[in-house]
């Protein structure tokens, strides 16, 4: 069976979100509107689909590509009129066909296990019950079905030509109709309302109406407010409220005392401290307040901003770490080499260990992980639970750590590094939360609790840091570090 799929429009009412995106390609819970079209058609036997396009084709394009990541060929078809788009489809139609033709619209989305597919006269899925029914733009076209559609046919006048050929009109219990921002946050809370049902989606409900992915970083002072929906490597600060009706893209990062409720936050978008957005849809740097009815740009990434930009100055800031190694090395070698030397002459057995540690973040598969040998003159490794005092952790871990931090393998500040039998030891949710952290030299535990950290300690310093971690907040860390080095900094003290 072949399905068309008609997607032609803008997103109405929004000229720089529907310049970015179109119609289509608004996102619903963790994907475009246009793949859970696809996925539903898949579902119910399509194994050929065909996109019309006009506005921002290319976008669709790229996403979807030929298919083969669907199992199912796709084609591309352009039309310069969006409201006279039936060219392709009237192609389509021509005898001879030997299997239903299913006609999809972009802007509306039936939630439906299955669908009837074997009838010998059109079938018209309606939206909106039974009193005020309308056509989704979602139809059944038998074989035998092949009547005066032309590229002059409107969406009008197809419906008129499918009903007086003898369309049969089937109800809807459930359908989205998405053409805006507006609709698009209505349909995310009947989405969520309902419980996502036959949608595909990657998050799993770890409670009652609180959808989360892989590698979601909560503060332990956020609270979620159900219904809420949060795509992978989303990083939550404190204080920060989410919900309800709120559903985050992947990799988004919400500041701390911000509160977000009945809104849409699309992927890679950083939203700043202490704000409250409602009734929104956010892209990036693009908020679209549907209480308003208003689109705004917002130029201070402080406040909305591209997490996309965040990542290339991540990039420089690793670049420069290194640099800020190899100086720091060649500056602190005439205290290093002596080190080794008393180390190698007192010492029982070797002066320098070779730990075979997890490299951070890991892919979260086990069988992915990559191992990474981390040198140390500490007998008992990098975990902050272990060394005594600062100068000793400073010659015998922090020096030699130098070493991978230039290679580019660890940072300056981060999470302790573990081996692979440690990180299999902990608690799921604590091994979720370290694998999306970096791994580093300092670590927040070993600042505020000493030396002897208890597991919930432990457990509280690499959950803040995960979602607190930036190139201001490792700064802040590491001057602490070298304050409580020579004593300007109070450290914690040690257990009785």
């Amino acid at each position: 069976m072949k399905a068309i799929i008609i997607a032609t429009k803008g997103v109405d009412d929004a000229p720089v979100l529907s310049e970015r995106l179109g119609r289509g390609m608004l996102p619903v819970l963790d994907r475009p509107l246009l793949q859970h079209m696809v996925e539903s058609l898949i579902r119910w036997g399509v194994t050929e689909v065909s996109f019309v396009l006009s506005h921002r084709p290319e976008k669709v394009e790229a996403f979807f590509g030929c298919g083969q990541r669907w199992g199912c060929p796709f084609h591309y078809h352009l039309t310069r009129d969006p409201e006279h788009p039936y060219r392709a489809l009237a192609e389509a139609l021509s005898p001879p066909r030997t299997t239903p033709l299913l006609l999809a619209h972009e802007e509306s989305l039936p939630l439906l296990g299955t669908l009837e597919t074997d009838t010998k006269t059109p079938l018209l899925l309606m939206r909106g019950g039974e009193t005020h029914a309308q056509w989704s733009g979602w139809a059944v076209l038998p074989p035998e079905w092949s009547a005066g559609v032309s590229e002059t046919t409107d969406r009008q006048g197809l419906e008129e030509l499918l009903i007086q050929t003898g369309g049969v009109k089937h109800s809807l219990s459930a359908c989205l109709l998405i053409k805006d921002a507006a609709t698009l946050l209505i349909a995310t809370r009947e989405l969520l309302n309902l419980g996502v049902p036959h949608l595909m989606h990657s998050a799993r409900e770890v409670e009652e109406g609180i959808w989360l992915s892989r590698d979601v970083g909560l503060h332990p002072t956020a609270e979620i407010t159900p219904p809420v929906y949060i795509n992978e490597a989303c990083r939550i600060g404190k204080k920060a409220v989410i919900g309800p009706h709120t559903v985050l893209g992947k990799g988004c990062v919400v500041d701390e005392k911000t509160r977000i409720k009945h809104s849409v936050v699309r992927s890679l978008s950083y939203i700043g401290k202490n704000l409250s957005i409602e009734a929104c849809l956010v892209d990036k740097n693009c908020l679209v307040n549907t209480a308003l009815g208003s689109e705004v740009l917002i130029t201070d990434a402080f406040i909305i901003g591209d997490m996309a930009e965040k990542q290339l100055r991540n990039s420089l800031v690793r670049l420069g770490s290194r640099a800020m190694a190899l100086l720091l090395l060649a500056a602190f070698a005439p205290l290093l080499l002596p080190t080794l030397v008393v180390l190698t002459l007192f010492r029982k057995g070797p002066c320098r260990s070779r730990l075979q540690v997890v490299a951070l973040p890991p892919p979260p598969h086990e069988t992915h992980w990559k191992m990474v040998s981390f040198t140390t003159c500490e007998e008992a490794g990098p975990d902050p639970i272990s060394w005594e005092a600062r100068w000793w952790h400073f010659f015998l871990v922090f020096l030699p750590g130098l070493i991978p931090v230039a290679q580019g393998r660890l940072r300056f500040v981060g999470l302790g590094l573990r081996t692979p039998e440690a990180l299999r030891a902990l608690p799921p949710d604590w091994k979720s939360l370290y694998l999306s952290g970096k791994g580093g030299l300092i670590t927040e535990a070993m600042l505020h609790f000493g030396a002897y950290p208890s597991e919930d300690e432990l457990y509280a310093a690499e959950t803040v840091y995960t979602v607190s971690s930036g190139f201001r907040y490792d700064l802040k860390l590491f001057v602490t570090y070298i304050g409580q080095l020579f004593g300007i900094v109070p450290r914690p003290g040690k257990p009785s």
